[in-house]
């Protein structure tokens, strides 16, 4: 399983999740090929109109983001802001809380304009 921080520069476009690897060279996630690898592998089917790529789940003080593509993808982020993420809220003039939380919210917005979305671990696992 490959594990990637999330940033901003890591966020989906309407098809695909594109990230720069270890070497240096431009790698991309097929959103469309998450969707069914995460239909077929739990049975989920979603009631929105939305397909789900993946599950979310947090690990100790991690909030981690599993796609369900070939090798499976994890993007990860502190649940709370790190003191360099809290300054740079800071300084932008956001309470470092609710900027980690819009942040947060900014990636499942960025999958919602293609069709898509994460899920929580448990709600599927119910």
């Amino acid at each position: 399983m490959e594990t990637l921080p999330l940033t901003k520069k890591l966020f989906p476009d309407k098809h695909w999740l594109k990230f720069i690897n270890e070497n240096g060279d431009l790698k991309h996630v097929d959103l469309s090929g998450c969707a069914n690898n995460f239909s077929r592998a739990t049975g989920y089917e979603s009631t929105d109109g939305l397909r789900a790529v993946g599950w979310r789940y947090q690990k100790g003080n991690q909030i981690c983001i599993e796609l369900f593509n070939i090798g499976h993808m994890l993007l990860v982020t502190s649940a709370q802001p790190n003191p360099i993420q809290a300054l740079g809220y800071l300084f932008t003039g956001k309470n470092p809380q609710k900027g980690h939380k819009e942040f947060l919210e900014s990636f499942d917005k960025a999958l919602e304009v293609g069709g898509w979305k994460v899920v929580d671990r448990a709600e599927v696992e119910a």
